[in-house]
């Protein structure tokens, strides 16, 4: 798929569709995952009113990374793995960065002993929330 970006892209890409892209980017990414997902709904960095919530925490979503409970999950086990002794590299980020990528992207850590993590009653019975999973 990059070769073929490449070889296309010059011939398909516009000013316009690149401003398009990253507007998009900043919005998702920053907006949605980053200011919605992580600082208000993992970290509760700050509050908002339930319409903003829902519209930061709707466009985290549709960055892909996952549902709420998804990221809640996700965050709190990798939280959970580099508090014990022996973290694994896979949550230690003790690698190549180029590794690191590959794990987070194509790799599955399985546990022989998973720790229980629950999403707490705010997301887990909103029916927003229920519906975003």
């Amino acid at each position: 798929m990059l070769a073929i970006w490449l070889i296309l892209a010059p011939t398909a890409t516009t000013v316009g569709s690149l401003g398009v892209f990253l507007v998009a980017t900043w919005v998702t990414l920053l907006l949605g995952h980053s200011v919605g997902m992580h600082r208000m709904m993992v970290h509760r960095s700050f509050s908002a009113p339930t319409w903003v919530e829902y519209s930061l925490i709707y466009i985290g979503v549709l960055v892909g990374m996952g549902s709420p409970s998804a990221i809640i999950r996700g965050h709190d086990l990798r939280d959970w793995a580099q508090r014990q002794k022996e973290c694994h590299d896979f949550f230690a980020h003790r690698r190549s960065y180029l590794k690191d990528i590959c794990w987070q992207l194509f790799g599955r850590f399985d546990f022989a002993r998973s720790p229980k993590l629950v999403v707490e009653p705010k997301f887990a019975n909103d029916a927003f929330y229920r519906f975003l999973d």
